[in-house]
């Protein structure tokens, strides 16, 4: 990529949930730029008229694959079912992955070369030890997005809690700062922590 110029944005699942937020999201980065939409629901219309408004220019495909000349980043929100496939097209299109798709429980696919973890799906339970730290994360049916940090002593207790509301909108700062950062990083990165945590 030149310096200068916007980062090049497919975001895999662009009439979905998510998608449609990271969309918008992206049109409104000055140093992002729209350069491909996947959805097999929309094969073939423009995004922005699959999407109920103006026009934007930008052919939705069916298929990664057909999305990815001229990209930078994939983005993709699909299915854990299609997230893999997915992955393994943009990397071998020289093309840096963003993957912000749920539902992966264990999924280790080995061509990504480590284990792949999601943490919200329902029912789903997690614990750790964290630098010395017990991590534990619980997923129930009617939190979209909700953490709860909890330290304590005895005697003692500080809660920080975080509640989302019911649109995806929170989920677009951290996939943006992540496509902003994921060409400059070698192998998988799990979380936004560590992005979080690194110098900008």
């Amino acid at each position: 990529m030149e310096a200068g110029r916007a980062l090049s944005v497919c975001i895999a699942g662009a009439t979905g949930w998510t998608g449609r937020a990271l969309v918008q999201g992206v049109l409104e980065a000055q140093d992002l730029e729209l350069g491909g939409a996947v959805s097999r629901s929309a094969a073939g219309r423009d995004l922005g008229e699959a999407l109920g408004r103006e026009p934007l220019g930008v052919v939705v495909r069916a298929s990664v694959g057909e999305a990815l000349a001229g990209v930078d980043v994939l983005v993709d929100f699909t299915s854990a079912t299609a997230v893999k496939a997915n992955a393994l097209a943009a990397i071998g299109a020289g093309v840096a992955v963003v993957v912000g798709t749920s539902g992966l429980g264990e999924v280790r696919p080995p061509e990504l070369g480590h284990p792949l973890e999601d943490l919200h799906g329902p029912r789903e339970a997690r614990g750790a030890t964290v630098a010395g730290t017990q991590v534990h994360s619980v997923r129930v049916p009617s939190f979209v997005v909700s953490t709860e940090v909890v330290f304590g002593l005895p005697g003692e207790r500080l809660t920080i809690r975080h509640d989302a509301g019911p649109t995806p909108e929170p989920y677009v700062a951290g996939t943006l700062l992540a496509a902003r950062r994921v060409r400059r990083r070698t192998g998988l990165t799990r979380g936004l922590d560590t992005l979080l945590l690194e110098a900008s």
